[in-house]
């Protein structure tokens, strides 16, 4: 995965596109850092279809809040330019 979202987030500057979402993990975070060029590239903290019985499903331990603020945050220092989160 990190590898098709680093390629599609490179091939986005082709495009003229100004802005790009990703949702993932942290591997999958740095590597559309890594090829972003001119692109901003803005982080989905956590998809706004997900309750709290598919976090649990998925196999994580914290709450929807949790979960936000630790992907907002490893989004912030992995170097994007900004989140998106639902309220």
């Amino acid at each position: 995965m990190p590898e098709t979202v680093g390629a599609a987030v490179q091939q986005m500057e082709a495009y003229r596109a100004t802005f790009v979402t990703v949702h993932g993990n942290d591997p999958t975070m740095e590597a559309a850092v890594k090829t972003k060029g001119s692109v901003k590239v803005l982080a989905v903290t956590a998809l706004t279809s997900l309750d709290g019985w598919d976090l649990v499903d998925m196999g994580f331990q914290v709450d929807a809040d949790a979960l936000v603020l630790s992907r907002a945050r490893r989004a912030l220092e992995a170097g994007y330019d900004g989140v998106i989160s639902s309220g």
